[in-house]
């Protein structure tokens, strides 16, 4: 399809790619850099930008890698990446004491521990005063501020989008301020749509993100921690310590691959700001009790974390499963027992000792970048990453090129030329055409002899035909607004400005069919199915045995993600595997509810069916088989199937 629209859209780029050729783009569809492997044959013919829509039409899991590199000769740019943040070179050259200086955060950075070490070398770590905003600490905040402006310290208020209702209170106490020289106001905050403009145009912007990776995640966290905190137990001890460091970066850092691990973000949603060395530090006592006993109850920690530190907020079952995984993996007797030799975690084997040094000698052998290994992710999940994230771009793109067209407010002459074209187009594809004025109703169960087929049939044209009313009524009424004869509603309001901006997601549905599909066609099943047999119980439930190979259905062109399977075992994907395979025909039949699930075990494992590959909407789930292999390692890797490849 990619390829189609290309042609469609670029007849001319079409005909210089000579796509025909048998042998011609063979190397650059299995390249891992196809992006500096065009044929020769026909990259002089290319501009850049040419280039780019060739490989988003032909090669899209390469697609960001690909931009990166044309925004970089666009710019002139060796790299896109910021420069490193120096927190002295900008208090030196840039802050002044009237001007507050304020750091907007991503989710899990915390530039606190930087500005602690920053005051101790400038004005002493006794002039420095920190609050971590929340309730009861408005009144503590205004009085240090005033004391620290009076006397020249420093003052950091933290965690401000936690306390957005208090911030004009703050802004007026700035403005009231005549502070000494030396007085500094460190604000931090992460973004929130009810912030104060006001406070953020009065102050002096800088953005602090946490450098990215597996390897700055442990390193710190161990920052945070000291050699004598290490020293305080055994090692088995400091061992379950580099264990919780690493299990909080793995869900940490896992996010970045999406969409595969996307949800694991809400493990952390519980206060995001807080790292592994705030988190043990909650739970010292329990650790310290726990490595001290010589039978560990390793099910206490995991339900600890899954029921309440990580796994509290999250509402998809399988990313539970894939964080109960990752539990079972790094807490367990076979890792942490006091009688393990070799204990290792992954493939990193831990230190048999409690000096700190060697955790950071082994935090330091570590890749730079993320390996997908390393969260037990599949080689070629980067490529279903690139897929992602350069869709993305592509519909921030599509915003930014409508930047201009102000869709929040009614302009008469910009919504006509820019949606104009739309209400034309639609409107000849309705000449000639009844639909738009059939008066349909729903169709009725009448008797158990109608086919459940045609039953199904009738019911998608009814909603076919509703549907296509409803558009027609939304674009009469923008049309009617447009001309001046109607006001501008709310609805036509929300109807233009997803037009404008070309996304249509955020739009209600004209009609909602499946929960009306589900009670209307699953009684029309049931029914044939009934009369033979003379089951009158059947009329409040779907219960038949399951051994009748008759009521089983076979399904095929799922799709899997994740792994392989050959139809018989599931398999690891190589780095050049393609990011989706065909699952080869399944079967399946209706089990009543009170019915036991299966849990996973060595011999299957149960993966979730999704609508697409976006992942955001469950169908069912399917056992597939996984002989002489940990099912942990299937859940870690992203495994799951979808009914559609389409994002």
């Amino acid at each position: 399809m990619p390829v189609a629209i290309l042609k469609y859209n670029f007849s001319e780029l079409y005909g210089k790619l000579n796509f025909q050729g048998s042998n011609l783009w063979t190397p650059f569809l299995h390249s891992r850099c196809c992006e500096q492997e065009f044929p020769k044959a026909v990259e002089n013919n290319l501009s850049k930008f040419q280039r780019l829509l060739v490989i988003h039409a032909v090669r899209p899991d390469r697609l960001q890698t690909a931009m990166t590199q044309f925004a970089c000769w666009v710019l002139g740019l060796k790299d896109l990446a910021p420069p490193t943040f120096n927190l002295k070179k900008l208090f030196t050259d840039e802050t002044v004491a009237t001007e507050p200086i304020l750091i907007i955060i991503s989710p899990g950075a915390d530039p606190s521990h930087d500005l602690q070490e920053l005051a101790s070398q400038t004005i002493g770590s006794d002039r420095y005063y920190q609050v971590a905003m929340g309730q009861g600490q408005a009144n503590v905040a205004l009085e240090l501020l005033r004391q620290s402006a009076h006397d020249g310290d420093w003052l950091c208020l933290k965690n401000l989008h936690l306390v957005t209702s208090w911030l004009p209170i703050l802004e007026k106490e700035i403005n009231s301020l005549k502070p000494n020289n030396g007085f500094r106001l460190w604000l931090t905050t992460e973004v929130h749509p009810h912030f104060p403009s006001v406070l953020l145009q009065s102050s002096l912007k800088i953005t602090y993100e946490s450098p990215p990776g597996l390897k700055k995640s442990l390193q710190r966290t161990y920052e945070a921690w000291s050699s004598e905190y290490l020293r305080q137990g055994n090692e088995n001890r400091a061992n379950a310590l580099f264990a919780l460091a690493w299990f909080h970066a793995v869900v940490q850092e896992r996010r970045t691959y999406i969409p595969q691990a996307e949800q694991l973000v809400s493990f952390s949603t519980w206060k995001p700001e807080i790292g592994a060395g705030e988190v043990v530090e909650i739970l010292h006592e329990p650790f310290l009790i726990l490595c001290r006993s010589h039978n560990i109850q390793w099910q206490w920690i995991h339900g600890l974390f899954e029921q309440a530190i990580y796994g509290g907020r999250v509402d998809n079952t399988f990313d539970i499963r894939v964080l109960v995984s990752y539990l079972k993996t790094f807490f367990d007797n076979r890792v942490l027992g006091e009688h393990v030799s070799d204990r290792r975690i992954g493939n990193l084997q831990l230190p048999n000792s409690c000096q700190y040094r060697d955790y950071i000698s082994l935090i330091d052998k570590l890749p730079d970048y993320n390996q997908p290994s390393l969260f037990g992710l599949p080689e070629n999940i980067e490529r279903s990453s690139q897929k992602t994230i350069s869709n993305n771009v592509i519909c921030q793109l599509r915003i930014l090129m409508r930047s201009d067209i102000k869709g929040s407010k009614f302009d008469k002459e910009v919504w006509s030329s820019e949606l104009g074209p739309i209400l034309n187009l639609w409107k000849k594809l309705n000449q000639g055409q009844q639909l738009i004025h059939m008066k349909v109703n729903p169709p009725k169960q009448k008797d158990g002899n109608t086919s459940p087929l045609l039953a199904f049939i009738q019911l998608e044209k009814y909603n076919a035909i509703k549907l296509i009313q409803f558009v027609h009524l939304s674009l009469a009424a923008l049309s009617k607004v447009i001309r001046g004869s109607t006001l501008l509603t709310a609805s036509v309001q929300q109807l233009a400005e997803a037009l404008l901006n070309q996304e249509l997601n955020a739009l209600p549905n004209a009609t909602n069919s499946e929960s009306v599909v589900s009670a209307f066609y699953l009684p029309l099943v049931r029914e044939p199915v009934r009369q033979p047999w003379h089951w009158p119980h059947l009329d409040g439930a779907f219960y038949v045995p399951l051994a009748w190979a008759y009521l089983t259905m076979r399904i095929g062109g799922l799709l899997l993600e994740g792994c392989i399977f050959d139809g018989r075992n599931l398999s690891d994907n190589q780095p050049e595997s393609p990011t989706v395979c065909a699952l080869p025909p399944c079967y399946i039949s209706w089990v009543p509810k009170n019915v036991p699930e299966k849990s996973n075990t060595a011999e299957h494992i149960s993966l979730p069916l999704y609508y697409s590959s976006q992942r955001d909407r469950v169908v069912t789930y399917l056992d597939l088989p996984c002989i002489s292999s940990d099912p942990n390692h299937w859940l870690q890797c992203g495994a799951a199937i979808f009914l559609s490849s389409n994002t």
